[in-house]
């Protein structure tokens, strides 16, 4: 599939996810996990503005991150916005077809998380075909073709609960961090309400809490 995209200077979450893991030594053992947990590592970075500055240049921004809006074009998207679609309301198969990476972030990403590259964004590759698209804001861009009826890989299904929990511990620390809950309040958050608001089960739910409060008590939360 990796052959397809040599050309285009962007994918979707789900596609990278997707194409990617079938790259990655180690994924064959259980790629389906493996595609969910690098999707996990693609939304901690986005979330956290890692990709904020990892785009090519474009009105004067840098961002690796695009949307694709309802209109069909592309907008641009940090962090911060990025955060506020993902949490806590949880990640949804629509979203993973709708925010677009741009290859100089994926190519950062790798990088930074001691990855090999996508094959298709290489550099022997990019020398060997044309320049790749640039996704500039309000490109009129095609939503991938039956995208929402293929994601069975990315809906969670048993042997993900690891990737849900550290999903919503960040989602947790996020939150504190932008000062929209403190660990007090979170603490005193019946079940049924803590896994309402992160989306997932009430054991789930209090695993995270407890695990944030610690790491909070002991004062090393990630800022």
């Amino acid at each position: 599939m990796s052959i397809l995209f040599r050309t285009k200077g962007w994918l979707t979450i789900a596609q990278l996810a997707r194409a990617w893991t079938a790259e990655i030594p180690g994924a064959e053992r259980d790629p389906q996990q493996f595609e969910q947990e690098l999707v996990h590592l693609l939304l901690e970075d986005i979330v956290n503005k890692r990709l904020d500055d990892a785009g090519p240049l474009a009105e004067g921004r840098r961002l690796g991150l695009r949307i694709i809006t309802p209109d069909h074009r592309a907008g641009f998207l940090d962090g911060d916005q990025a955060r506020d679609l993902l949490f806590p309301s949880g990640v949804s198969t629509f979203l993973l077809d709708r925010i677009v990476v741009l290859k100089e972030a994926a190519l950062d990403f790798a990088h930074r998380h001691a990855l090999p590259p996508p094959s298709w964004w290489s550099d022997a590759v990019a020398a060997s075909t044309k320049p790749a698209d640039r996704l500039p804001p309000d490109t009129v861009i095609q939503i991938p073709s039956a995208a929402s009826k293929n994601q069975a890989s990315l809906k969670p299904r048993r042997g993900a609960k690891p990737v849900k929990l550290e999903r919503v511990k960040e989602a947790m620390k996020n939150n504190i961090r932008q000062g929209r809950r403190t660990v007090t309040e979170l603490s005193k958050m019946r079940g049924k309400d803590l896994a309402a608001e992160y989306d997932v089960s009430r054991d789930t739910a209090r695993k995270a809490r407890n695990a944030v409060s610690e790491v909070v008590e002991n004062s090393i939360l990630d800022k």
